[in-house]
């Protein structure tokens, strides 16, 4: 599903197995990002939702329905027995997870996990612009070592100012502002608990460490703070711990990671607005997402405003689960929702504790990792050997 925003209309490309179809949507842009902009306060703004509950409940439900009136209904009749929806946003339609619409008039009084959410009728991934989606498509699988690199950022240690001195102003008085990420940790320690890898936590957690490992691995992970620049996109970054390298300024930034060479199957981005950025034509949003495709990573999941942090790492260790059991991306983060509405109360259910991260790229499960042979061959031929000694043995008794 292609969206298409024009100045006094916008059109979407449908297309399916057996069909290819354009709709026309009588929706101005100047509307469009009007209701963009209601949606998103009342999904990134968490202390508004709690400060003004009935005004923020109401006007959720409203531009919510109004979303999937607009944008899914006229193709509704179309996708009959189709589970996964494939979204290519277009313009600022790149800031909302379609997963919240809601495809009925909602029944507040019900609680947020009971209402009629698009996500539970469907599948949903993402692609930033057509162009990217083939070259993922045409992409060949690369070879890694089918593990796990994870690592979560300390904001709390700090350095001797002589140290920190040929850090830029700019760069101080970001990190000064960033808060602790307690529940990152623990997310990393869990993920380094289930998975086979690597996990880096404090200022081993740290820019030139990354660069020197990354492109080994299958899976990464970053638990850390991102920055957003909405003037110059490539400027946005990863913020890493701080070790007073001479070189690395511990900011990741868009630019630099578009230059990496990485073989991971998956990039997950557990940080904050890491999908969120500026429109450009043809390529989607400027975000550090799109950078990490430009590496060469076929799929990532990522966030589209300021996370919570526990909520955070609940679905992240759902999420885990479900690809390592065999199933595709874009189902393993749809069920790591729904089993957080299932177990979530009051205002924890509400869309904007669960419905930041959204898959970005190709939805295929996650290759299995391979049998090393060696480990096999000197593990099996010991015990065949031993098996006929004492066959031989027991046939001459």
């Amino acid at each position: 599903m292609e969206y298409l925003v024009g100045n006094n209309a916008s059109y979407l490309l449908l297309i399916t197995k057996d069909s290819v179809k354009v709709e026309k949507i009588a929706l101005r842009q100047d509307t469009l990002i009007n209701q963009i902009y209601k949606l998103r306060e009342v999904l990134g703004n968490y202390q508004s939702i709690l400060a003004h509950k009935k005004a923020s409940d109401k006007q959720y439900a409203h531009t919510a329905h109004w979303f999937y009136d607009k944008l899914i209904r006229p193709v509704q009749q179309e996708l009959t027995n189709i589970s996964h929806l494939i979204i290519i946003p277009d313009k600022q339609l790149g800031h909302i997870p379609f997963e919240v619409f809601l495809t009925k008039e909602p029944n507040l009084s019900l609680g947020y996990a009971q209402l009629p959410y698009l996500i539970k009728d469907y599948t949903l991934s993402y692609h930033y612009s057509t162009r990217i989606w083939l070259m993922s498509l045409a992409a060949k699988p690369k070879k890694n070592n089918g593990k796990l690199l994870a690592i979560a950022a300390n904001y709390k240690h700090t350095l001797d100012d002589s140290i920190l001195i040929n850090r830029l102003p700019i760069y101080q008085r970001m990190r000064n502002a960033l808060s602790e990420l307690p529940a990152a940790r623990k997310e990393v320690e869990y993920l380094s608990s289930k998975l086979n890898g690597l996990a880096w936590f404090d200022t081993l957690a740290n820019e030139r460490s990354f660069k020197s490992v990354a492109s080994q691995f299958s899976k990464i992970h970053l638990a850390m703070h991102g920055e957003l620049n909405a003037q110059n996109p490539m400027l946005s970054g990863l913020v890493f711990s701080e070790n007073g390298d001479s070189i690395e300024n511990n900011f990741l930034q868009a630019y630099e990671i578009a230059q990496l060479e990485l073989s991971a199957d998956l990039v997950v981005l557990s940080a904050c607005q890491t999908g969120y950025g500026k429109f450009e034509q043809g390529n989607g949003v400027a975000s550090l997402a799109r950078a990490f495709l430009y590496a060469g990573v076929p799929s990532l999941v990522v966030s589209l405003w300021q996370i919570q942090d526990d909520a955070t790492q609940v679905l992240m260790e759902k999420f885990y689960q479900n690809i390592s059991s065999g199933m595709n991306k874009a189902n393993a983060i749809r069920q790591a929702k729904l089993n957080y509405l299932e177990t979530a109360s009051g205002i924890k259910a509400h869309p904007a504790f669960w419905s930041s991260f959204i898959l970005l790229g190709n939805s295929k499960p996650l290759a299995k990792q391979g049998i090393n042979y060696w480990y096999f061959l000197l593990l099996v031929i010991p015990l065949l050997i031993l098996a006929l000694m004492l066959r031989h043995y027991f046939q001459k008794k």
